[in-house]
């Protein structure tokens, strides 16, 4: 299943997109920001679109 982060398509096993919390810790070693995110699902052309959107963090 593909997931896009931050305009990049990264296909990840139907098993793991399939829980909110196995997408962050496949993806958090490459993306730490991913930890935080809003994870969305929308259906688009008969398949399940995920979107991962980054929320901005503190800085400092």
């Amino acid at each position: 299943m593909n997931i896009i982060l931050d305009g990049q398509i990264i296909t990840l096993p139907d098993d793991v997109a399939q829980d909110d919390q196995l997408i962050r810790r496949a993806l958090a070693p490459f993306y730490p920001a991913v930890t935080n995110a809003q994870i969305k699902r929308e259906e688009k052309d008969g398949e399940t679109q995920i979107t991962v959107i980054k929320r901005a963090e503190p800085l400092g």
